[in-house]
């Protein structure tokens, strides 16, 4: 977080509350990736509207219990 050795710094670390909230969703991530690579042509396709870059419900927001992250 930070680590220089001065006394503000280290009244600062003290003090804080630091929470971590985790933004990557493994559940999601691994879907997408399967989706993908399923639906991947020989070439990239740049064009949103291909196969590649459409995900189907589920997206990849939800984790297995289709809470969203």
């Amino acid at each position: 977080l930070a680590a220089r050795n001065n006394a503000v710094v280290d009244t600062i670390r003290s003090q804080a509350v630091v929470m971590i909230d985790p933004t990557q969703n493994p559940d999601g991530r691994d879907r997408f990736v399967h989706n993908f690579e399923i639906s991947e042509g020989l070439e990239p396709d740049a064009s949103p509207l291909a196969a590649e870059h459409n995900e189907p419900w589920p997206g990849g927001r939800t984790n297995h219990y289709y809470f969203d992250l």
